[in-house]
């Protein structure tokens, strides 16, 4: 009797323990004995209060899925900062624009070349200009523009644009004839060439040759750059038909034109 009531004492001063026979005295937890766990097939039942597992086959799931998006969100990221954001970039040139992109030239500056062309007629009559004295200029104008026409193997060897040492005595007289009747207006280098190649080729060839002869006007012509600009104008306005040898000749010229009003 001594001995169940010290034990019985135990249990109480136990932690948590109380009088519930339920209770480990040593431990305060919670046990389970086999005859309240037995079920009536005899297999044992799990107690209500156990704690269900932790890894779940849903939360296992999703935690095979956080390594992936954040996969996903790293490699965003690093195509964002490894792509350099570009403004202003030009598109591609169109038929109508008729003006050759160069790195630093902006799409709207382009736009603003384009919306300035001369609107030359190809049948213009002919003209007398007596201080032209060569026959590799020809002269025809009206009211708007003087063209001075020169052929391009009289400038130029074929694709190139740089000017030939010949090329002095005829670009001596156009820029002599100019000061002496316009003085005071705007010149305008254009530059052709035949169908043959493709359009870009041509196109950026005769861009090349407007500005060669372009350079030669103010630096050796002595006129001043602000009355200066170019229009290429690849194998647009052809004077004649490319079906020929003869036509696609007089198609690669060099025309300077001064308007007149």
């Amino acid at each position: 009797m001594a001995h169940r009531g010290w034990a019985a004492a135990r249990n109480v001063f136990a932690p948590g323990a109380g009088n519930d026979p339920g209770v480990d005295y040593r431990t305060g937890q919670k046990t389970v004995s086999r005859r309240n766990s037995q079920r009536r097939d005899g297999r044992l039942r799990m107690p209500r209060y156990s704690v269900p597992p932790f890894f779940s086959p849903t939360m296992q799931k999703h935690l095979l899925l956080l390594p992936l998006a954040a996969l996903t969100l790293s490699l965003g990221a690093c195509d964002g900062l490894n792509k350099p954001q570009t403004k202003d970039e030009p598109q591609e040139a169109t038929q109508d624009t008729a003006v050759v992109y160069r790195e630093g030239e902006s799409a709207a500056g382009a736009v603003a070349g384009a919306a300035d062309r001369w609107d030359v007629d190809a049948d213009l009559p002919d003209a007398r200009f007596d201080e032209i004295t060569t026959k590799d200029v020809t002269v025809r104008g009206n009211e708007q523009y003087s063209v001075y026409s020169v052929d391009e193997t009289v400038f130029f060897d074929t694709d190139k644009s740089e000017l030939k040492p010949t090329a002095k005595a005829t670009l001596d007289q156009i820029t002599g004839s100019i000061g002496k009747r316009f003085a005071d207006k705007q010149v305008r280098i254009m530059g052709f060439a035949d169908a043959r190649g493709s359009k870009d080729y041509n196109e950026e060839l005769s861009a090349r040759r407007a500005e060669a002869v372009k350079t030669w006007l103010v630096q050796n012509g002595k006129i001043d750059a602000a009355r200066v600009s170019v229009q290429p104008m690849g194998e647009e306005a052809p004077a004649a038909s490319n079906a020929t040898a003869a036509g696609r000749q007089q198609n690669r010229r060099v025309e300077i034109v001064v308007k007149n009003s």
